[in-house]
């Protein structure tokens, strides 16, 4: 018999297979362990095959007794955008739970979800260190082997907890039967690989290179070699770290099997017993945290403040007292000497310190002009040393990039489906920017949060190309804002909903060095 101490439910586990090898049994038996361990754990499961663990394994008595979000064996429903309310009830609870996401109508809303969830629950983990394990069912689900800018999102926010989580407390097993499709530099980040029956010439490929990078290649030929032959729940476990590799057969889970494939003929029988959930608990604790969310919302505190302004407008005129007014001339000690020296220090001190963020705001600017200009320019720019003063050369000009012949149009619905990367930043910079409380950003405040130069032509020219569209408008001179159609396609979900995310968010704009100066 193998086993692993349970210092890996903080490190990063990859189970790979093909279809019908044991992967998703593997898993549930490192869950199980991590339930009788006391470890807090929480599955991600977009295919809905996991509910089965609430009931033993005949069905006839209970299971694991963790609460069950979304599915159709929900005991709650689960929204797209309750990510960020569901970590902070894995955070604030220390409840182990099973999210399922099989319901979501769309892959941007499970994508919402994910995104928001994970980075919720890393954040969080900063300040509460205690172990929790992530369990992502169908891995490549969530960080696919693709440069689609609609999952860039998603596949960061998984790849930062599978990087950077063991610090923080989180650990991950991810889980696929499609290696090659599962991203690389992900699947990289795997402390512990656990791989069993698998034939494609690609997802041996890709097995292959993680073993280039954490084990010895002629070690590694006995197991690559006997993978096609493994039986189903055999599995080479492979742990550089500690030294390990062997080939061992994984137990049948004792929860109920929620997940197989009935045979031809056969009929799956759901299980009589579930383990309780209490249910009034679970739905307080929901209730507490949204609540808590709510109260720290820039937006819904702006509300509030509306509303109030609303009943103090509609409340009765007050009776106004008539007062006497008395004249009485008194006396007024003049300001001293020293007091105004010491106004006039706080003056010129006021002025330099203005100086100074001005000069930090420059150098901010200059170094998002910077780093938007390609590579080469760059390396052009450090290389070449004029022996004398001279006007500086312009860069050369970016090669255009060939794209098909496209038919001219003149509808600002057709503008919206062609809106370009950088366009597209602009108008989420905007939303994220109003969702804040700035609704018409200067056009310089506007390029730090849109990742460009203030100064560049693209830039200039994206703006009157968006409002040519009729997206944005110009309420005042050098002021940008979003029109309702604008206001439409922009995505204002990245804005911070507190202070501190509103520092952090800044922070990465800027670089630690500049935000240090700031400070």
């Amino acid at each position: 018999d193998l086993s692993l101490p349970i210092d890996v439910a903080g490190e990063a586990i990859a189970i790979l297979a093909k279809r019908g090898a044991g992967k998703t049994n593997s898993a549930v038996v490192l869950v199980e362990e991590l339930h009788a361990a006391g470890v807090q754990f929480v599955i991600l499961d977009p295919v809905g095959a996991w509910w089965g663990i609430r009931s033993s394994g005949d069905g006839g008595s209970p299971g694991l007794p963790v609460p069950i979000l979304g599915g159709q064996h929900g005991d709650v429903p689960l929204e797209p955008a309750a990510g960020a309310i569901a970590a902070d009830v894995v955070v604030d609870h220390g409840a182990s739970l099973l999210l399922d996401l099989s319901d979501f109508p769309s892959k941007s809303a499970h994508a919402r979800f994910v995104v928001d969830f994970c980075e919720r629950l890393f954040r969080r983990k900063a300040r509460d260190r205690t172990l929790v394990h992530l369990v992502l069912e169908e891995a490549d689900a969530f960080a696919p082997q693709t440069k689609a800018a609609d999952v860039a999102r998603m596949k960061g926010a998984v790849e930062q907890i599978v990087r950077r989580g063991r610090s923080r407390g989180l650990g991950t097993t991810m889980i696929t039967q499609r290696s090659a499709v599962l991203d690389k530099d992900v699947l990289e980040q795997a402390d512990v690989l656990i791989v069993m029956r698998t034939t494609g010439p690609n997802d041996r490929k890709a097995i292959e290179r993680w073993v280039d990078v954490h084990a010895d290649r002629e070690e590694a030929r006995a197991v690559l070699d006997s993978l096609p032959g493994l039986q189903t729940g055999e599995a080479w476990i492979w742990n550089p770290e500690r030294a390990l590799l062997e080939r061992t057969l994984i137990r049948p889970r004792r929860t109920f099997d929620s997940s197989s494939t009935p045979k031809a003929g056969e009929r799956r029988v759901d299980p009589k017993q579930i383990a309780p959930i209490d249910l009034d608990e679970l739905g307080e604790q929901i209730k507490a945290t949204a609540e808590k969310a709510k109260a720290s919302d820039p937006a819904e505190l702006r509300k509030t403040i509306r509303e109030l302004e609303r009943e103090r407008a509609a409340r009765p005129a007050e009776t106004v007292v008539e007062e006497r007014i008395v004249e009485k001339i008194v006396e007024i000690p003049i300001i001293s000497d020293a007091q105004l020296d010491f106004l006039r220090q706080v003056g010129r001190e006021a002025q330099e310190t203005a100086a100074r963020l001005g000069n930090v705001a420059s150098e901010i600017l200059n170094g998002i002009s910077a780093a938007s200009r390609p590579p080469e320019e760059r390396r052009e720019r450090r290389e070449v040393r004029p022996a004398a003063r001279q006007p500086p050369a312009r860069p050369p000009a970016r090669p255009a990039s060939p794209r098909a012949e496209r038919p001219r149009t003149t509808t600002a619905l057709d503008e919206l489906t062609r809106i370009s990367g950088p366009q597209q930043r602009i108008l989420d910079a905007l939303a994220q920017l109003e969702a804040i409380g700035v609704p018409a950003p200067a056009k310089v405040q506007l390029s730090l949060f849109a990742k460009a130069s203030p100064k560049s032509s693209a830039y200039t020219n994206n703006l009157g190309s968006l409002r040519t569209a009729g997206l944005i408008d110009y309420p005042a001179s050098g002021l940008v804002a979003l029109t309702e159609d604008g206001r439409a396609i922009a995505d204002g979900a990245a804005a911070p909903s507190t202070v501190d995310e509103l520092h952090e968010y800044v922070q990465r704009l800027v670089g630690a060095a500049k935000w240090r100066l700031l400070e």
